[in-house]
This record gives structure tokens, sequence and C-alpha cells, in this order.
């Protein structure tokens, strides 16, 4: 099911042209791989509650 999860959201990724969205399913992606919050806010410029609170407005969502 996560492999599922990750290629939709590459897909998404692939048709998006706002930088900011891109960014958050990145985000996602990230973690969906088993990155740690505090891992995807350095690897993105971003603090972790950003990351976190950014994930979560995203999964809510879906």
């Amino acid at each position: 099911m996560k492999n599922e999860e990750i290629k939709r959201l590459n897909a998404a990724m692939k048709d998006t042209t706002d930088k900011r969205l891109y960014e958050r399913i990145l985000a996602v992606r990230l973690r969906l791989e088993g990155h740690s919050f505090t891992e995807i806010g350095d690897l993105l410029g971003r603090i972790r509650q950003t990351i976190m609170e950014t994930i979560d407005r995203l999964l809510v969502r879906l």
C-alpha cells in the first residue's frame, strides 16, 4: 500500500507547477519513506514543527 501511495505522490509532483504544493507533497513522500520530521525539515530548509503541521494538513485532506 505504501508503494502505491508513493507512486501517486510522485505523479502529483510531476503534474504540479506550484512550488509550494510540490514541496508539501515531497514532505509527505519523504515521511512515507521513513524520514523523521527533523530530517525532512533539514532537507527542505524548514523547521520540524512546520513539516509536522504540513503533513497533518495534507493527510486530513486525503
